[in-house]
């Protein structure tokens, strides 16, 4: 049986050393340093200058102080270490609920499927502890029902700490909750006729202490009432407010603009229904409890992608303990079970290998790369190296994606302009200043004055912003490499503060290496991209057809390629790409769109509308052709044709989603020429 847990620690060991990539990591970091050197809590943003003074609810300060010590400690390396063992550490806890030494083979798949579930969100955040304290508070229930001992009340002093490191604290009061009303039910469901006073006043106080000991927070009520004003992020339709439809992972499971990959979803049907499954085998000796927790977390996960994780701690709760009590009843012969723990355990180490190699992650759709420390080429850190020596004027515009990392960096010299703390903003003004449209910049511009732009270029899509700003004297490009670039503000007498960046020459980047590297393809990707931006559609075309030489299957090959030859006016290529393109799958709607677009940036508008047919047939609800077909039923003068795809769009998406923005205003602009077509109604 020791295969089966080494395959297991394996699979938890490659799950959870993952590179720090995740842009809330530094402002944390510099809040446990803030934390440290003031000896007080911040109650205001100190760190932005479009919302300094702000109210800011902090209640993820032990997590911060927390994570800035093991930083002090072991550097980000320490930090990666620190994540490891906080994932061992929820799976010892987690063990407990249904561990057998007969029959471990159970204990291991929940757990594996746990893993597999939350390894989205092993991340340098406050949910790492949170599950932890979750599984903590799981673990302790399930004790009480056995047992009905006193350990029960350890749950109020998890929800006090909880309560001081991360929003999910209400996890803690609501799953008490659930195993109180569970309690209740008892009564009617097992026919008793009355309650048991020796369950019920313990788990009744031990509900109570928790909503009262969550009290004890810098902040108070302001704290408690937190994760409340946290729920109009979590929902499964247009109830969701601005930052849950921005927010990629705050999006329903079944997002029509973002679903998650096979892989995932199969995982995701796999925990649910095998948590489902051990339940209906149970039915005799069913908890009540169950049920209801499974629904609730369920519902959560249908309501954001990342309460995946949440959803596995339950579902391997429920898994096992009612698959134990059914093969308690019911046991697997002895040679099945030790068959089944050697197809287990090769499984598992499989799987293992595949994280470590990054196929996992490629598959899954994920972001993380396996090993120790900072995760390269996605963190402006060259720029702002820049920055830190030349001393350009401020203040900052950027992405919100780099405020953590300019905080952490440049704090107090520099102020963020925004950053991972959406509650400190507001939706409205969050939106406003994520808009890196050339429009937008002005107008925030003439509000805030900014002296240098940095705009990482590699993760953010501002190739107009980047093309409006290189051919504007009143900027100067000064910083580039294959991550970002900076422009700043030529002083108003003309004479540019730093010497001209030459993009012409073959020295503005460093050579690549001599092997086909995944870091030299990346940086092949974005330095593309970047003539593309500054308007050098010759260099950005070689430096793909290079990189199609060498990378076959390198993303994007065939839309970027044909961008490429069209910006060059090699309109027939830039066709032939695409129509090879749709060969190899002729029912992707994406592709069809594709060459619609491609199709009326060469006004060739009969062949436009007709792959947007196809895109709109093959997928009703692809918004960007529904959008640009819209946009060709006005040339034509079909206003109530234009006006009917607007409205799906609308119908479809939240208000925030910037097409749907952008469709409202058509309606109103068709409607206003359809009644000018129609002229006035007769009285």
């Amino acid at each position: 049986m020791l295969l089966l847990w080494f395959s297991l620690a394996s699979l938890a060991v490659a799950l959870s050393i993952q590179k720090i990539f995740n842009f809330d990591y530094w402002w944390a970091l510099r809040t446990g340093k803030l934390i440290l050197e003031t000896t007080s809590i911040p109650s205001v943003d100190p760190y932005s200058f479009t919302a300094l003074g702000a109210r800011w609810i902090d209640i993820h300060w032990v997590h911060q102080l927390g994570l800035y010590l093991t930083y002090l400690l072991g550097g980000h390396t320490g930090v990666v270490v620190a994540k490891m063992l906080f994932v061992f550490a929820t799976m010892l806890v987690m063990a407990t609920v249904g561990y057998r030494r007969d029959r471990p083979i159970v204990t291991v798949v929940a757990l594996a499927l746990m893993l597999l579930m939350a390894s989205n969100r092993f991340m340098a955040r406050p949910e790492l502890p949170s599950f932890l304290l979750f599984a903590a508070v799981i673990s302790l229930h399930e004790r009480f029902s056995r047992t009905g001992d006193r350990w029960i009340y350890a749950v109020v002093g998890i929800q006090l700490l909880w309560a001081n490191v991360h929003g999910l604290f209400a996890l803690g009061i609501v799953t008490s909750g659930i195993y109180l009303l569970a309690e209740i039910s008892h009564r009617w469901i097992s026919g008793e006729g009355s309650f048991r006073p020796d369950r019920l006043k313990p788990l009744l106080t031990v509900t109570v202490l928790s909503v009262l000991v969550s009290t004890i927070n810098p902040n108070f009520i302001d704290g408690i009432l937190y994760p409340v004003q946290q729920l109009g992020m979590i929902g499964t339709g247009r109830d969701k407010d601005a930052f849950g439809i921005m927010i990629a992972e705050l999006l329903p499971l079944f997002d029509p603009i973002m679903s998650p990959p096979a892989v995932v979803m199969a995982i995701v049907f796999a925990t649910a229904g095998l948590s489902l499954a051990a339940m209906l085998l149970n039915w005799r000796k069913i908890d009540v409890v169950d049920p209801l927790l499974w629904g609730a977390f369920v519902y959560l996960t249908l309501g954001a992608h990342r309460n995946r994780a949440l959803l596995g701690i339950v579902a391997a709760a429920i898994l096992m303990k009612n698959l134990q009590s059914f093969l308690d009843r019911h046991p697997l012969p002895l040679r099945m079970h030790n068959a089944l723990a050697v197809l287990v355990s090769v499984l598992l180490i499989g799987a293992a290998g595949d994280v470590s190699f990054g196929r996992f992650y490629e598959r899954t759709g994920s972001t993380q790369d396996a090993g120790f420390g900072i995760k390269g080429l996605h963190y402006p850190e060259a720029a702002v190296d820049w920055i830190d020596t030349e001393a350009p004027p401020g203040p900052i515009a950027h992405d919100m994606s780099d405020g953590g990392y300019l905080i952490w960096r440049l704090y107090p010299r520099y102020s963020a302009m925004s950053d991972g703390r959406l509650e400190v903003y507001g939706s409205e003004k969050f939106l406003q200043l994520q808009d890196l449209s050339p429009e937008n910049f002005s107008r925030l511009d003439d509000q805030y004055h900014f002296g240098t732009v940095l705009i990482s270029y590699s993760r953010v899509s501002a190739y107009r912003l980047i093309e409006a700003l290189n051919f504007d004297p009143g900027w100067e490009l000064t910083f580039v490499d294959d991550v970002a670039l900076l422009f700043v503000r030529v002083p108003e007498e003309g004479k540019a503060l730093y010497p001209e960046l030459d993009v012409d020459s073959p020295d503005l980047f460093p050579p690549f290496g001599d092997s086909k590297s995944r870091h030299d393809e990346l940086r092949r990707i974005r330095r593309a991209g970047f003539y593309y931006g500054i308007h050098l559609p010759q260099e950005a075309l070689r430096i793909w057809e290079e990189s199609l030489a060498l990378y076959p299957e390198i993303p994007g090959r065939y839309p970027n390629h044909a961008l490429f030859l069209q910006i060059n006016g090699l309109y027939d290529q830039a066709e032939a790409v695409l129509k090879e393109w749709i060969r190899k799958d002729p029912k992707d709607a994406d592709r069809h769109a594709a060459v619609a677009d491609h199709y009326r940036s060469a006004g060739k508008l009969s062949l436009a509308r007709t792959h947007y047919d196809i895109a709109i047939r093959l997928d009703p609800d692809h918004f960007q052709s529904l959008m640009q077909r819209g946009f060709l039923f006005e040339r034509d003068g079909d206003y109530r044709a234009a006006l009917d795809l607007y409205q799906r769009i609308v119908d479809r998406l939240h208000a925030a989603v910037p097409i749907a923005a952008q469709a409202s205003q058509r309606i109103e602009l068709m409607r206003a020429n359809i009644r000018e077509a129609e002229g006035p109604s007769p009285k």
